[in-house]
């Protein structure tokens, strides 16, 4: 464990660039409020599943919490939504104008711990890219 948490704490000098140039975070956040969401917290193609005769997607496996909605598709670089999926949730929750800002901050959270749960390298440096766009 000591090795690992060695190379993620590497990444606390950035962490607190990404602090200091966003004010704690809110410049992210200017654009609305957030009205926290039931999320599914595990949303991924390995926890969907279609459904017989047409009926709606099966999704299994939550780690639910309330949260930020947007923080659901942190965990779309593995989920497969196609150009389909976002028409139709766009039609019900269209995107908010600091959305593509603030989902660097979101994959960066799966990205993470992603490198803790498996200890691959990429998901440590993917995070850290993330984190940079950020900034």
């Amino acid at each position: 464990m000591a090795p690992l948490l060695k190379r993620v704490r590497k990444l606390l000098p950035l962490w607190k660039q990404v602090l200091r140039s966003t004010r704690n975070l809110e410049a992210l956040f200017a654009d609305g409020e957030v009205k926290p969401s039931l999320l599914h917290g595990d949303l991924w193609n390995g926890n969907m599943a279609g459904s017989p005769m047409g009926q709606p997607p099966a999704l299994f496996d939550p780690a639910a919490y309330f949260g930020h909605s947007e923080a659901e598709f942190g965990m779309a670089w593995c989920a497969d939504f196609d150009e389909k999926f976002w028409q139709g949730y766009r039609s019900i929750m269209p995107e908010a104008p600091g959305f593509r800002k603030r989902q660097p901050l979101y994959e960066a959270y799966h990205k993470l711990n992603h490198y803790c749960l498996f200890q691959e390298s990429r998901y440590l440096s993917s995070a850290e890219a993330l984190l940079k766009k950020l900034l």
